[in-house]
């Protein structure tokens, strides 16, 4: 009785261990280990939300391994990935992938979006297309409050409101890069708000812009609502923007801020500043009309390359982010038949 007792008692843990292994837990996404050779691979979209539901893995790999449509959350179901408690400090890589129809209403919430607070971790290569967010303070379609990351090769497009630091991609950006992001899509708030970052607080944006309509209270940016101490190079904006004080169609309110070869569209923005503080407009922002922004001189070869960063159709497109996945030719926020009409009529008068 004794030894079956404890070849029971054996069997128990056995399984227990098994329940608990770290095998067992990486079942819950779709393979990998976390780390930066073999990162958790992400196929549905359960697997997405389940990241929201493990802190303990907030600063681990992952990598998003196919397009996921996330429809079937709404309101609060979706588990937004790091907090003000737990930042999320590891890597995402969205590997080219998107993430489509995800709605977040969160009303009195803070930090609110795909990821609400990352700290020192690194978003990439990530499309997040008609997205419907609703939050209070540090609300933007990928991260609401990112310090010392990096986000890179990564756009998003749909509804995005909230209260105070409200933008399309970040809400609140304290000392960390973007690089090579765009949005597009209806963006509104109170204060601080932007198609890209509703506030850049010692951070370096480049090589971005923003599509979107803006409609804020002060410091309205189509591209970045306050910018402190930031640097924005060779960026630019063409959406509509509406506001009270501080209201610019490139940045909203620029204090003690770095403006280099940035852009907007004097005649999709309805505004006459690129800068809602500064008159005239510091000599690193200058708006253009439609046809200018579409053509080639426009932009300085020194601060724009079209080799290596940016595309363009001479006349018919905006300028555009020169990558292997993001071809969203006539900026809607979409890669579909549309743009490859445009590519495909400029390519036949080869």
């Amino acid at each position: 009785m004794n030894t079956h007792f404890n070849k029971s008692i054996l069997a128990i843990l056995f399984c227990l261990g098994i329940l608990f292994s770290p095998l067992t837990l990486a079942a819950e996404y779709g393979g990998g280990k976390g780390t930066a050779g073999e990162p958790y691979e992400i196929w549905t979209p359960e697997q997405m939300n389940t990241i929201g539901l493990n802190p303990a893995d907030w600063g681990k790999h992952f990598k998003l391994m196919a397009d996921i449509d996330m429809s079937i959350y709404t309101g609060t179901q979706y588990n937004i990935i790091g907090n003000l408690t737990t930042q999320f400090t590891g890597t995402f890589d969205g590997g080219g992938h998107v993430i489509s129809n995800l709605t977040i209403t969160a009303v009195s919430q803070d930090y609110v979006g795909l990821f609400g607070y990352v700290e020192n971790g690194q978003i990439r290569n990530l499309g997040i297309n008609n997205m419907n967010i609703t939050g209070d303070d540090n609300v933007g379609g990928l991260v609401g409050f990112c310090a010392f990351g990096t986000i890179t090769n990564s756009y998003t497009s749909g509804i995005f409101s909230g209260s105070n630091y409200v933008s399309g991609l970040l809400g609140y950006n304290y000392y960390s890069t973007i690089r090579s992001c765009y949005t597009a899509g209806t963006i509104s708030g109170s204060q601080r708000v932007a198609g890209l970052v509703g506030l850049n607080q010692s951070g370096t944006i480049t090589f971005c812009y923003a599509t979107g309509s803006v409609d804020g209270l002060r410091e309205v940016g189509g591209l970045v609502g306050y910018n402190f101490y930031g640097t924005i190079r060779s960026c630019y904006s063409t959406g509509t923007i509406s506001g009270s004080w501080n209201v610019g169609c490139l940045v909203g309110l620029n204090e003690s801020g770095t403006l280099t070869s940035c852009f907007w569209d004097i005649q999709t923005s309805t505004l006459t500043d690129g800068v809602g503080n500064e008159d005239p407009d510091p000599s690193g922002v200058m708006g253009k009309t439609t046809a200018q922004m579409k053509s080639l001189s426009t932009f300085p070869p020194a601060e724009w390359d079209f080799i290596n960063v940016w595309g363009i159709i001479p006349n018919q497109t905006y300028p555009y982010l020169r990558t292997d996945w993001i071809a969203d030719l006539n900026h809607d926020g979409k890669v579909d038949l549309a743009d490859f009409e445009i590519f495909a009529s400029q390519w036949l008068r080869q």
